[in-house]
């Protein structure tokens, strides 16, 4: 048996899927998130309209290679806005886009 596989080549490749969950209660936000940069994480609260001193630094998952990708927080502020959105705590998960 024999396979040839390609991907191009990706800066700051991770080699596990971008995710965090968040919980963004009236008085405490709370983030769970593989991150090289945890006081980072506290910005996202803000765009979700939560004040930034009341997000906890995040519990911060294994990060099974970073990369330099996971310094940004981008994953972690679409589950601090969907979170309110919902009220309830939200798990996001970015999958590989394949060809």
């Amino acid at each position: 048996m024999e396979a040839e596989y390609y991907l191009p080549h990706l800066a700051h490749a991770t080699m596990e899927p971008l995710v965090a969950t968040g919980n963004l209660k009236t008085v405490q936000w709370t983030i769970w998130a593989p991150t090289q940069n945890p006081r980072r994480c506290r910005k996202p609260s803000g765009s979700a309209g939560h004040p930034q001193g009341k997000c906890n630094l995040p519990t911060v998952t294994m990060l099974g290679g970073g990369f330099g990708r996971k310094s940004k927080p981008d994953y972690v502020a679409e589950a601090a806005v969907l979170s309110k959105k919902v009220g309830k705590p939200v798990k996001v998960v970015w999958s590989a886009k394949t060809t």
